[in-house]
């Protein structure tokens, strides 16, 4: 890159640095390394496969500069090749050539060390093997003549031994095997066994003092001295004997020993000199590599081809790569779509939040039906707006006090008629098992339990049954406040036996349905209704209306309601659209399920009526009903 920089001098040219107009008087020029970089990040570089074809792109605004970039770049490119090989083929020649100098020297001093060597230590007529097996053989035989020599000695020895006891003691008592060779010996013993046999003759004929017997022993005597002076010359014989082989054995020994010490000399030669020849060995191996090295170095010198090569050379452009603002385009609206899908799919998965009711449904709850969003009444809101909501078809803003009693003050409310569809399908349920006592409850607070449990009361008081609505949250009750009495009496006036059942009991202004208010708040609401004072009073109430619905606390603050939830014969639970959260109802669910509690279902509350999550299915299945002059509906439906 910087040798295409110098040669079209691209680091004083502003435009190939893209340097803009204004800034180009004051602009000094770059240098060649910041020129050559820039260069380099405008190209590239790609191989085709299976081949080694490389080709090589350069972008730039200017098209013919472009096609003369690409081809000073390729000639540059073989060039620079073309001198680094033959730079690298030089350095490496001449490095070579001293190397091999000072082989060369090594070599040849190596060849006169193992020379003197030779000389020195003779080994020029006779090899060191050759002398090594030489004094083996010697030494084998030397071994086996000593072997001999010292079987002989002591042989020799006790020869000599068991001559010198037996003479010391009797001649006659040597044995014969010593002195069979002998023939004085012989001789001279036979000579006297003879005289001895004649001086037994004569003893028998001649007294021990006869003259013949005397001569005789003379003789005797004689004969023994004679033959000990023969046996000692025979000792003195074998001692001679025993000398010369003694002086033999100590002459092969010392041989021997010469031997050995000639062995291990030769061996020691033979060491030094193999070290001196490997030596010369490696130097000469070394030398003929460096060699031929040098040789084919020298080759390649006088002969250097590049690795490289043009095939084709650059072309002029005829149009711009880029920008393409239709791919661009295309590209960035799929991008952003893309973007958007993965968005909404990740907030869907991280929301936890109950949005539709297939969500209520996936967790095994049945859905009973849903209660619209009720907006509450504010001061800006005119008569311009509230046509439009008339218009829209939807229910006008209502007092925040008036909220629980939207079905009994707007009976034609939508509103009221999601209230009779959730009635309608508490009245199907009737229809297979008797449904007399109804808890309300929630997972979590302010999720509509006591809008739904004043609503059901009054759709189904409407409908013409004697109801009772009991106010079974203990510790923050709302009943009383909705229907303008007080809590003075009520519930837990009953479960302490202070009062009965018609003296706590209220009357409302909608017809069939009475109000059972908590009554003073106890300490410890949980206890009191898990006596069986408040079965006797569920079993007394049953005896009086045909319905009693209980506002109970939620489920996940305390356990009252889930103690209650096993004393009714079914529980309602109450959500909250875009609030309650699904694992706050599962916990819910487990909870009744793990004291056995009877679910007829959930109600949905807080439902904005455009969502489209909440229309269709059939949760918006209104009965025909029809109102009396009293306001109160006669349900038409498949129950009839």
């Amino acid at each position: 890159m910087e040798r295409v920089v110098e040669q079209l001098g691209l680091q004083a040219n502003p435009d190939f640095l893209y340097i803009p107009e204004d800034e180009r008087d004051a602009w000094e020029g770059a240098s060649i390394s910041e020129a050559a970089l820039a260069l380099q990040l405008r190209l590239g570089v790609r191989q085709f496969s299976n081949s080694r074809i490389v080709s090589l792109t350069v972008q730039d605004r200017n098209p013919e500069r472009a096609m003369l970039l690409v081809n000073s770049i390729m000639e540059a490119y073989v060039e620079k090749t073309l001198e680094d090989r033959l730079g690298t083929t030089v350095e490496a020649f001449e490095w070579l050539s001293v190397r091999l100098a000072n082989l060369r020297s090594q070599l040849e001093a190596s060849e006169d060390a193992l020379v003197a060597f030779k000389d020195e230590h003779g080994v020029l007529t006779v090899s060191l093997a050759d002398q090594q097996n030489s004094v083996s053989r010697r030494l084998a035989q030397w071994e086996t003549g000593l072997r001999d020599i010292q079987s002989s000695r002591i042989a020799l020895q006790a020869r000599l031994n068991q001559l010198r006891q037996s003479n010391r003691d009797d001649p006659m008592e040597v044995h014969s095997s010593l002195l069979s060779n002998d023939i004085r010996i012989t001789a001279l013993r036979t000579s006297f066994l003879a005289t001895l046999s004649e001086i037994e003759a004569s003893s028998v004929r001649y007294g021990p003092q006869h003259p013949e017997i005397l001569a005789l022993e003379q003789r005797l005597q004689s004969i023994r001295d004679g033959l000990r002076a023969a046996v000692n010359d025979r000792i003195a014989s074998l001692e001679g004997e025993l000398r010369e082989v003694m002086q033999t054995e100590s002459g092969l020994s010392k041989q021997i020993a010469d031997a050995l010490e000639e062995g291990q000399r030769i061996t020691q030669l033979e060491t030094e000199y193999q070290r001196l020849n490997r030596e010369r060995e490696n130097n000469a191996d070394i030398y003929d590599v460096l060699l031929k090295r040098t040789v084919e170095t020298e080759l390649n010198r006088q002969h250097s081809v590049a690795h490289a090569r043009v095939v084709d050379q650059a072309l002029k452009p005829e149009e711009p790569v880029s920008p393409l603002m239709l791919v661009a385009s295309a590209l960035g609206v799929a991008g952003g779509l893309l973007l958007g899908v993965l968005l909404a799919i990740t907030r869907a998965r991280m929301d936890r939040r109950i949005r539709s009711v297939e969500s209520v449904e996936s967790l095994g709850l049945t859905v009973l039906g849903v209660l619209p969003k009720i907006e509450q009444r504010s001061g800006f809101r005119n008569a311009a707006y509230l046509a439009r909501r008339k218009h829209r078809d939807l229910d006008p803003p209502i007092d925040p006090n008036e909220r629980e009693l939207l079905v009994h003050k707007n009976p034609k409310s939508a509103a009221a008629e999601c209230a009779r569809s959730i009635r309608t399908n508490i009245s199907f349920m009737s229809v297979q098992q008797q449904i007399k006592t109804i808890l309300v409850t929630s997972p979590l607070p302010q999720e509509g339990k006591t809008t739904v449990a004043v609503t059901l009361a009054i759709t189904m008081a409407q409908s013409g049954k004697r109801v009772l609505l009991v106010d079974t949250d203990l510790r923050r009750p709302r009943i009383h406040r909705l229907f303008g009495g007080r809590a003075t009496v009520g519930m837990t006036s009953l479960l302490l036996r202070a009062a009965k059942l018609e003296e706590a009991t209220k009357k409302t202004d909608i017809q069939n349905l009475d109000v059972l208010p908590c009554g003073p708040i106890p300490p410890n609401p949980a206890e009191l209704l898990h006596t069986s004072r408040f079965r006797t009073l569920m079993n007394e109430m049953s005896v009086v209306y045909d319905l009693i619905v209980f506002d109970s606390p939620p489920l996940r603050a305390v356990t009252d309601a889930a103690i209650m939830a096993t004393q009714v014969d079914g529980t309602v639970m109450v959500l909250r659209s875009d609030s309650t959260y699904r694992d706050a109802l599962k916990f819910s669910l487990r909870q009744l399920d793990d004291v056995s509690a009877p679910i007829l279902g959930g109600v949905v509350n807080d439902v904005v009526v455009t969502d489209r999550s909440y229309k269709g299915g059939g949760y918006y299945r209104y009965a025909y009903y029809s109102s009396d002059d009293n306001g109160v509906d006669s349900v038409r439906d498949a129950a009839e």
